[in-house]
């Protein structure tokens, strides 16, 4: 019987694999919680702005180029927030992707160890087999040189 798992590279390979698709989602999820945490900064900002906005418009001291500025300030966070929201979006797509990979890597790997373990189950029933031999060869030489001496 081989002395070696013949899928042994293909294993090691295997493991590799799943580590480094495991390192990539890491990777993926922290710069989503990041972005996320973008995105809700921003978010209170706008909030920020429009209290502003109708704190100055009780006070009624604002002129018309402060209320512009203002509003195209107002727009310029809007259009952040679009726009983080987006890649919030597609980075939640791409981490369902990565953990798909993930999992398919980590299925693959399982069934090139349970092939290893039938394999080692299987030599070890193969070592049993020959200990056994030997032992009865043994014994039976024993007997003979026994039964030749008497």
């Amino acid at each position: 019987m081989a002395s070696e798992f013949s899928l042994e590279r293909v294993l090691t390979y295997r493991r590799q694999k799943e580590e480094e698709l495991t390192v990539q989602l890491a990777s993926l999820e922290d710069e989503y919680r990041r972005s996320v945490e973008k995105l809700r900064q921003l978010q209170l900002e706008q909030l920020d702005l429009q209290e502003k906005r109708k704190s100055l418009l009780k006070q009624g001291l604002t002129s018309p180029n402060t209320l512009i500025s203002h509003d195209a300030y107002q727009h310029a966070v809007e259009d952040k927030i679009r726009h983080q929201a987006m890649q919030v979006s597609s980075m939640a797509k791409e981490i369902e992707n990565k953990r798909a990979q993930l999992l398919e890597a980590v299925k693959e790997r399982k069934k090139i160890e349970r092939l290893k373990e039938q394999w080692l189950r299987e030599r070890l029933r193969e070592q049993v087999r020959t200990e056994t031999k030997l032992n009865d060869e043994a014994g039976i030489n024993l007997y003979n040189r026994r039964r030749a001496s008497e």
